[in-house]
């Protein structure tokens, strides 16, 4: 706030006005602390001497947020609502202009001192405003209400009515901004002619339509500056190269003076904007009476339009140039966040927020099923209120077809009288904000990948009847739109591929585990790597056939560990689960069925891999106790808890199987009374490395020891804790904990 009132007495003082200090002062901490407050944005203060006055001025970036006129009346006791009063008040004029982009509330104060004003701005050695060169200068007020230097987005330079808006050097205006050039242009030509309101139309980036880029007295509660498209007929005034006069607007019918006759104005001075001998834009003032403007207003106007024609194209050239550098930085960023994610979800999320609002407020992708049909794949909405809308829109309505082409082509649902409608339903049934969003329709294009059409993508026009927006934008929809195509089948091709190996890993593994009587089991199962399932480890348990007298069940179990990691791994983890279950179940005992394994696995040739596995058989027998056998090939020996808590390996090493053609295989037995645990594991536990130290065979009894209270799950999980917590380094193995526990009578 005290940096916009220093810059207010310094310009003042520079400017021989300081009687005017203390109004101006006054006011333009007013409309700063509205801007602050209300707005919330940075904040533009500009000062300009003009003839006979000096204009203020406070720009926001907040067009939406409208001003209210000054209130009738505002009670004693009241501490808000006086700043506009103040304004209007003690200003000899005021005013607000919008751009689409700014909102300009500006006031001026006669200035009657008789002093010559400066041409053009001081010399930067005379500047007092904490280095602002320039005493006229902007300031950029922050939204908290400090101060810090900003760009120049004003002049000192004085405007006469002889000379046009501008009679400072061309080498100042080249330092304004577009919009600055436009707002300064229009307030001025509404001025100096005595009408209600004035605009400024330029040609879009692609030289195609008109669109109001500023206004001032026609619209002062629009919430933004809408795209006007112009007629195109010749002889009208948007499109016409010499100054036009138009005494009555009420007798035209031509839609594009639509929007000044709704604003209830009757007569027009309109000129064109000519840069390098080409129509870029134009310049009106219209009245509220008929008849109000002569032919020679024309050519005044058309005079001080000249002057700043060149400022403009400049201005309007550097704003088209800093537009494509932003869609060309949006579209590699775009290109960067899409390529960033595999899943299919989180691309079509990433598709429809690329797009909307940037490209458009709303934009739906649809994607084709398995028949062909296009089903909605995802919906959003800038304005998330409305995304509900926009679900029963395309809920109620035939979505956009699959287009062949790589072009953007219009859309509009059927009932709103396009001839590119792609269905059919009573609009008229729908909501009302849906009616509006049919009505507004969007753009369509295809999503192609591969050569493979794989839906569409739909983008909202921004308002109804269909603004199609600038040309660059569609160029940009059709550049995104290959590269959300490729993202989205590659998310489709992963999410197969990942459904596949999952599919194909669970069938490695048992798919649950028995219920055993008088048998208690728990697993602890990790294979490495992300998304892997199933690694070069595996275990199993499953009954066996042939229950005995005295016996209760029988069952065999296994817990092996191939040579290697990954899906080669875990080829043969499936092949020495499905051959143990099978030559268990034939009846063959357990050297015969590893003898068997081994030669299985030497079959495989070059994909062979070795393999060390314990498998065994377990009796569970009336008086409770459990009876196993097992061999170990090469394992690691498997720890038995009992019941006093004590710990200890247990079994006698046969050779590992898938090296030598004849192995020999020990048989170990082992009586569990109830209460006992068999802790069968792989070397990923104790091969665990914290550093130069491992988990070892001592480390795992230090975690079973004392834990036979513990059920087989809870065990397994214990073991499984020791491991994991043993270092903080991410695992390198696969790991497999397999806990068989006689299960204590009940009670």
């Amino acid at each position: 706030m005290s940096a916009a009132r220093r810059l207010v007495s310094s310009t003042l003082a520079a400017w021989g006005a300081q009687a005017l200090d203390d109004d101006a002062r006054l006011l333009v901490s007013e409309l700063v602390t509205n801007a602050v407050i209300h707005a919330g944005t940075e904040v533009d203060v500009t000062l300009a001497l003009l003839a006979g006055s000096v204009e203020v001025g406070v720009a926001d970036q907040y067009p939406s947020r409208t001003v209210a006129a000054p209130p009738a009346f505002v009670s004693e006791n009241s501490e808000s609502s006086r700043g506009m009063l103040l304004v209007e008040a003690i200003a000899s004029a005021w005013g607000i202009d919008y751009t689409d982009r700014t909102k300009r509330v500006w006031f001026r104060l006669a200035h009657t001192n008789g002093s010559t004003p400066p041409a053009g701005p001081r010399d930067p050695a005379d500047a007092h405003d904490e280095g602002t060169s320039d005493p006229g200068a902007a300031r950029v007020i922050d939204a908290d209400g400090s101060g810090a230097v900003g760009g120049v987005k004003g002049n000192a330079g004085s405007i006469t009515p002889a000379d046009g808006p501008f009679s400072a050097s061309p080498e100042l205006l080249v330092r304004l901004e577009l919009g600055d050039v436009l707002v300064r242009t229009v307030a001025w030509a509404r001025d100096m002619f005595g009408g209600d309101g004035a605009y400024a139309l330029l040609v879009t980036d692609d030289d195609g339509d008109l669109e109001v880029r500023a206004v001032t007295g026609l619209r002062h509660d629009t919430e933004r500056v809408p795209r006007q498209v112009a007629g195109g007929s010749s002889g009208r005034h948007d499109r016409a190269l010499l100054p036009v006069v138009d005494n009555d607007l009420a007798r035209s019918t031509a839609p594009h003076d639509a929007w000044l006759r709704t604003a209830g104005m009757r007569s027009l001075v309109a000129v064109p904007v000519l840069a390098e001998g080409r129509l870029i834009g134009s310049v009106g003032v219209t009245a509220r009476a008929p008849g109000t403007f002569s032919v020679e207003d024309g050519a005044r106007l058309q005079r001080a339009v000249d002057s700043v024609a060149l400022a403009v194209q400049s201005a309007r050239v550097a704003e088209i140039e800093r537009r494509r550098h932003g869609w060309l930085g949006y579209l590699a960023e775009a290109s960067e966040l899409l390529a960033g994610t595999l899943e299919l979800e989180m691309a079509l999320a990433l598709v429809a927020q690329l797009v909307a609002p940037q490209l458009g407020p709303w934009c739906a992708v649809h994607l084709l099923d398995e028949s062909g049909r296009s089903v909605p794949a995802t919906v959003w909405h800038s304005d998330e209120d409305q995304i509900e809308d926009l679900r029963t829109l395309f809920g109620a309505v035939e979505p956009p077809q699959p287009l062949t082409g790589r072009g953007v082509t219009r859309w509009l649902p059927a009932g709103t009288g396009s001839t590119g409608s792609t269905g059919g339903t009573d609009l008229h049934l729908l909501p009302a904000g849906v009616r509006e969003l049919a009505r507004a329709g969007g753009h369509v294009v295809a999503l192609i990948a591969r050569g493979r059409a794989l839906g569409t993508l739909t983008v909202g026009h921004r308002g109804a009847g269909g603004d199609r927006g600038p040309r660059q934008q569609l160029h940009l929809l059709g550049d995104l739109a290959p590269r959300a195509a490729m993202t989205l089948d590659n998310a489709r091709l992963y999410a197969e591929r990942t459904a596949t190996s999952d599919a194909l890993q669970r069938s490695l593994l048992p798919p649950e585990l028995p219920d055993l009587l008088g048998v208690d089991v728990g697993v602890v199962y990790e294979a490495m790597g992300s998304g892997n399932e199933v690694g070069g480890d595996f275990y199993d348990i499953f009954r066996t056939p042939g229950p005995v007298a005295e016996m209760g069940e029988r069952f065999a179990f296994a817990v092996g560990d191939v040579c290697g990691k990954g899906p080669e791994a875990a080829a043969v983890t499936g092949l020495a689960r499905h051959a143990l279950r099978l030559l268990s179940r034939r009846g063959d005992g357990i050297e015969s069925v590893l003898t068997s394994l081994n030669e299985a696995i030497l079959d495989e040739g070059s994909r062979a891999r070795f393999i060390t596995v314990i498998y065994g058989e377990g009796e569970h027998h009336a008086d409770g106790s459990l009876r196993l056998r097992f061999a170990s090939a090469g394992h690691p020996a498997p720890v038995v808890v009992r019941r006093d808590g004590s710990a200890a390996a247990v079994g006698e090493q046969g050779d590992l199987l898938g090296v030598f053609e004849d192995t020999v295989t020990r048989i170990n037995t082992l009586s569990l009374a109830p209460g006992e645990s068999l802790v069968c594991f792989t070397d990923g536990v104790t091969e665990r490395r914290a550093g130069n130290h491992m988990l070892g065979e001592e480390g795992v009894l230090a975690a079973v020891s004392g834990a036979a209270e513990l059920s087989a799950p809870a065990l397994a999980r214990r073991l499984g804790s020791v491991v994991s917590e043993f270092t903080r380094e991410p695992t390198r193995d696969d790991l497999a904990i397999l806990v068989l526990r006689s299960r204590p009578p009940a009670g």
